[in-house]
């Protein structure tokens, strides 16, 4: 490599990062999302007298609060060009583990200690299995999937997990409380957002995954640690993953091995209508946490309007494709148009005949 690429290298990266065209997409995007959003809340707040009712509102809330959380990693893994199925799998893990630990009579605090470092373990597992193994991130991450919801299995043996009168209190505050009137269970999605968003913005280390994202060989030549940041990845989703898992059990002060079943896809049509690019690169914690709210609208007007749950699936498929498609077809738009431009302004004898 001459001297000449070599100072290109750094330059090439930082190009890779969130320029000002790919801010303003973002930023166009994020608007678009809160648009599509206060349309569909008038709409239902117009049309179902029970759509603003406090119980309603608390139960979408509450249902949303995990999959954001797990969608926050799912952003940042995609951001950084890789991919994770395993989340869900975590989720149950996580959950049944801390809960069969309390009624084996453990301390309630020791096995939520116990079920997040769990958590944390699948992801260095897919972090390692991915940098040092060389296992694409698609078969690692389903891989460890059915071994997090098979371990769940095996030592819930298959039944709900129910502690019942032991559990303490605290363990149950953040998912069954209030706070001013706001359940708890959405303040902290919601404060980990605020915080993680800030970092994607402001941080240099999570800066470093749309570097990444964008191409990980320029990030390697920049001098970028890629092995040890793919490994930050993944243990971070698998953290948030975790996470999520203790807001479920705190929610039901139960668990099982089928929670968190679907979260992965979830999570993935979440980002990616929040703008994270399956190939890496783009993504914002924002766009992210309005796609989930957005969702979670939808599901709870096919709740009040006695739509076939049947129909949800293919609904938050429609939306995803239409996310995608939308922005696809207007950067072709703008290609060919650019290409017209070019063209025209090509003297007539150079042009082709």
């Amino acid at each position: 490599m001459s001297a000449k690429t070599d100072r290109d290298v750094p330059a090439l990266a930082a190009g890779l990062g969130m320029g000002g065209a790919l801010a303003k997409l973002r930023q166009i995007r994020e608007l678009g999302l809160a648009g599509l959003i206060a349309v569909v809340f008038v709409l239902l707040a117009f049309t179902n007298s029970a759509f603003l009712s406090k119980g309603n509102l608390a139960a979408t809330g509450n249902g949303m609060a995990p999959i954001l959380i797990v969608t926050i990693g799912m952003t940042i893994t995609l951001i950084s060009g890789g991919f994770d199925l395993s989340v869900g799998g975590v989720v149950a893990l996580s959950s049944v583990l801390m809960l069969v630990l309390v009624q084996a009579g453990f301390p309630a605090g020791l096995g939520l200690i116990v079920a997040i470092v769990a958590g944390m373990s699948v992801g260095l597992l897919n972090g390692f299995l991915i940098t040092k193994v060389g296992i694409n991130p698609l078969i690692t991450t389903l891989g460890t999937l059915g071994m997090s919801r098979g371990i769940a299995a095996v030592i819930s043996r298959g039944t709900i997990v129910s502690p019942g009168p032991v559990i303490p209190d605290w363990f149950l505050w953040v998912g069954q409380s209030s706070i001013l009137g706001v359940r708890t269970l959405i303040v902290l999605p919601l404060v980990i957002v605020v915080v993680v968003d800030l970092l994607t913005r402001r941080s240099r280390f999570f800066r470093k995954l749309y570097y990444l994202g964008g191409s990980e060989r320029a990030a390697q030549f920049a001098g970028i640690d890629v092995a040890a940041i793919k490994m930050v990845v993944y243990w971070l989703s698998s953290t948030l993953a975790a996470l999520a898992g203790y807001l479920l059990a705190s929610r039901f002060g139960a668990a099982a091995a089928d929670f968190g079943t679907g979260y992965e896809m979830q999570a993935i049509s979440a980002a990616v209508i929040g703008g994270a690019s399956l190939t890496g690169g783009a993504g914002s914690i924002v766009g992210s946490f309005l796609a989930v709210l957005l969702l979670a609208l939808v599901q709870d007007a096919i709740l009040l309007y006695r739509v076939s749950v049947f129909w949800q699936d293919f609904i938050s498929g429609s939306i995803l494709i239409i996310a995608v498609a939308v922005p696809a077809i207007s950067a072709k738009r703008e290609t060919l148009a650019r290409t017209w431009r070019a063209w025209r302004r090509r003297s007539p004898d150079k042009r082709p005949s």
